[in-house]
């Protein structure tokens, strides 16, 4: 938690099951984040970042015309 003069920041990392686990595994995951972002106060600022095992392919850059690394627009 980071402490701010009007209100304070939580930052939570967290990394998910991937694609390939079981729909348990990834609705419990889930399940607990929600539980864990339910026991914060309500007026602190929250911040979630993680990695959420999102797979992109080249086949879908291509397929929206998208170029270099990163998509823009």
């Amino acid at each position: 938690m980071l402490r701010g003069r009007w209100r304070n920041i939580i930052v939570v990392n967290v990394h998910a099951p991937s694609e390939e686990k079981s729909d348990e595994a990834k609705d419990g995951f889930y399940e607990e984040l929600e539980q864990v972002f339910d026991h914060f106060p309500k007026y602190h600022t929250k911040i979630l970042l993680g990695d959420f095992n999102a797979k992109v392919r080249r086949e879908y850059f291509q397929a929206n015309n998208w170029t270099g690394e990163s998509p823009s627009g």
